[in-house]
């Protein structure tokens, strides 16, 4: 070679281009093709435990919160036959939420679960049903009329206070 003088060379053949990597972290399914995967009976509950001892299981209920959670663990710890049952939301993004029921002398954990939801289902339709009845009395009354019915918390066996027109009024009346 000489100094000064161009080089000329070849072009680079071009390689086809690679295939793109797959990711990494894959999407997660979203909830429809989550539910596609599941058979239609674990769709919104799913039941785990030990084969052979039907008294303690967890069940693991979908698109439930603490509000169904809560309110279960405190109907089926009043149960006669329970001996322990806790839930837990395992994580706010997920939406499951699992309860742990155990029984005592040899009663299945779904008898117990069982009634349990009957009862918790009779309390709310009997919640419903007062408040359906109270709701209906509460648009015929007027707000004054309300404060004379339901004096509050420590003012039973008294007197409602009076108003500040009712005190200005007795002033100018006494004077």
């Amino acid at each position: 070679r000489r100094l000064g003088a161009a080089s000329v060379s070849a072009p680079p053949r071009s390689a086809p281009p690679a295939p793109a990597p797959p990711p990494r972290f894959p999407r997660p399914p979203t909830m429809q093709e989550d539910r596609r995967n599941l058979a239609p009976q674990d769709e919104a509950l799913r039941i785990v435990g030990e084969p052979g001892d039907e008294s303690a299981r967890t069940y693991i209920f979908r698109d439930e919160d603490h509000t169904l959670g809560n309110s279960l663990r405190h109907v089926l710890m009043r149960h006669e036959h329970t001996d322990f049952c806790g839930y837990s939301v395992p994580h706010p993004s997920e939406p499951l939420m699992n309860v742990r029921l155990q029984t005592r002398n040899g009663v299945p954990a779904k008898t117990v679960l069982d009634e349990g939801l009957r009862q918790l289902g009779a309390i709310c339709d009997s919640l419903t049903a007062q408040l359906e009845k109270e709701a209906g009395l509460a648009t015929t009354r007027k707000r004054s009329d309300s404060a004379a019915t339901f004096p509050g918390p420590g003012r039973f066996g008294t007197k409602p206070a009076k108003s500040p027109l009712e005190k200005a009024k007795e002033m100018t009346d006494a004077g």
